[in-house]
């Protein structure tokens, strides 16, 4: 702010006044749009660094996040595997579960194949990579050392994937005898390699990789099934390991994106548009069900409003997702909004107009009508998985009353959150939680499945994949978001105050001035009649003085 020159200079005290007068109220008009324009400049600031390319604050931390991401993964062991295994048709037998772990890896993620691409609004095309590493030092047990008593899911798995494929109007041609000739091969592994309801493998092994005689002699079935045909592409060829993991762990389970990067729309940043050159999903039974919606999590649209949904693209759940504000709070000094999956979402589909399209019209299965999760199987070729939240958050109790041993779900301990800063839309903190299930129906076509005397669903596992910003990005936030303003603030304090404490001194000065001036006026006014009054008594006096002597001269 430059003062008036003629207020340092030799001007009269007129002069002066008045500079002092223009000051003061530059002053508090100054102050008073200070912080529209800080904002103004602010918002544009974070409209052009939001923007994912080249050149920007976001950018570098988009493509390969620094900060720390550890997913820790509980195992569900089943303690009356004896019980449990010799079960029939005709009695069931629920799985008694005790938790084992967490396990936890450190996962590194990292943004490759980077490709702007030519497109209004701009698009980036890019592939997401994922690599974990065991964390022993942040488990609780040993993944390599702690076996895990956990569902066959080979066994109980493959004949409803056959069921899916052999319906699909492209196995039309495929004649009945070799359908079932299918499942007496599936028969005759189970035998051959002495197979039951149960399984036995480290922690370590079932997630990243494990070698099994049943999956290998399916591997073969599948190989003979299908090895010549389209029907199973996608999953063909098979790797000689499984592990639920193993897949994003290396590149065959990594996914293709394209996504906007902001330019010029700031409100569609980040926002996910094809997955693996697709546009939409080809999966569910309804056009809303099947749509790409969403960003991958870790960034939401610049300074959209709290109220917005924020939605999530889950490529391993086949579906879109979205959370809901919870409330503000501050991580590390940063402020965020708090955002949670909210009960709805997990409604089964028979009873929410949102989740309808995720099953057939008119399908009573029990995965249909019972709310907790979402039945994965039309996407994993009819693999009989079923995600939900930990012990079944949100869901209606079904489910868990078939097992024993798994406590209520509790909302702080198994919901998922993300926390993200409200100007940049950067996640702060996220907590990302979910079950995968094995969802198990008898089959009469094979031996393992038609001795389960109910249909329920079994928690293989849970995961929670946490993430906070660094403390060196968490102070460098605060500098940038809260300090900023803070000093914006004092500074247009400072300047009302500087300017309003101007004008009051100029008033009092002004006010004082003119009050003295009265008071001298009236002091002279008084003096003068005084003055005036004491020449009047005078004259007076002279006149009495002259009669007198007069009237004394003429007697005489």
């Amino acid at each position: 702010m430059a003062f008036c020159p003629c207020c340092c200079g030799g001007k009269s005290n007129r002069w002066r006044m008045k500079c002092f007068g223009v000051t003061s109220v530059s002053l508090i008009v100054f102050g008073a749009f200070l912080y529209s324009i800080y904002k103004a400049i602010y918002v544009s600031i974070i409209k052009e660094q939001s923007q994912l390319h080249e050149g920007t604050l976001l950018y570098p931390e988009w493509v390969e996040p620094t900060q720390v991401v550890d997913v820790g993964f509980f195992m569900m062991n089943i303690t009356n595997a004896e019980e449990f295994a010799s079960q029939s048709r005709d009695t069931f037998v629920k799985p008694i579960l005790e938790r084992k772990g967490p396990y936890v890896y450190r996962v590194t993620i990292k943004k490759d194949g980077l490709q702007p691409l030519d497109t209004s609004p701009k698009e980036i095309a890019f592939r997401q990579t994922f690599n974990f590493f065991y964390r022993p030092d942040l488990s609780v047990g040993s993944a390599e050392d702690d076996v895990i008593t956990t569902m066959n899911f080979f066994a109980l798995a493959l004949p409803p994937m056959l069921d899916h494929i052999f319906a699909l109007p492209e196995a039309a041609d495929i004649d009945a005898s070799t359908k079932a000739a299918a499942y007496l091969a599936i028969n005759a592994a189970i035998r051959r390699t002495d197979s039951n309801l149960l399984l036995k493998y480290p922690a370590g092994e079932i997630l990243f990789g494990m070698r099994d005689p049943l999956y290998a002699e399916l591997v073969g079935i599948i190989n003979n099934l299908f090895g010549n045909t389209s029907l199973a592409e996608g999953i063909l060829p098979l790797s000689d390991e499984f592990g639920f993991f193993q897949v994003l762990n290396n590149s065959i389970g990594w996914h293709d994106y394209q996504t906007y990067t902001g330019e010029p729309e700031y409100w569609l940043t980040n926002l996910i548009t094809t997955l693996d050159g697709k546009t939409k999903l080809p999966y569910w039974f309804g056009e809303s069900c099947n749509m790409i919606n969403g960003s991958d999590g870790t960034v939401r649209p610049p300074l959209a409003p709290r109220e917005d949904l924020v939605y999530h693209l889950y490529p391993s759940a086949c579906r879109s997702t979205y959370v809901k504000y919870v409330r503000d709070t501050t991580i590390k000094r940063v402020p965020v909004w708090e955002y949670k999956p909210p009960p709805e979402m997990f409604k089964a589909p028979a009873n929410s107009d949102y989740n309808r399209c995720f099953c057939k019209e008119n399908d009573t299965s029990p995965y249909c009508i019972h709310d907790g999760g979402l039945y994965m199987g039309p996407c994993t070729f009819g693999a009989p998985l079923y995600i939900s939240a930990p012990h079944f958050l949100h869901g209606d109790g079904h489910f868990l009353s078939l097992l024993e041993g798994m406590d209520p779900p509790d909302e702080a301990i198994h919901s998922t959150e993300y926390s993200y800063e409200p100007s940049i839309g950067a996640a702060v903190s996220a907590k990302k939680k979910l079950q995968f299930n094995l969802y198990v129906t008898p089959n009469d076509k094979v031996s393992t499945s038609n001795l389960i005397g109910e249909t329920f669903v079994f928690p293989i596992f849970w995961l929670n994949g946490t993430y906070v910003v660094s403390d060196k990005d968490a102070d460098l936030l605060y500098g940038l978001i809260v300090v900023s303003e803070i000093v914006v603030i004092c500074i247009q304090a400072a300047l009302l105050a500087g300017g309003t404490l101007l004008l009051c001194s100029l008033v009092y000065y002004y006010t004082s001035r003119k009050q003295s001036t009265v008071d001298l006026y009236m002091e002279e006014s008084e003096k003068h009649q005084q003055h005036e009054n004491v020449k009047s008594s005078s004259r007076r006096k002279s006149s009495i003085h002259g009669h007198t002597n007069g009237s004394f001269v003429m007697k005489a």
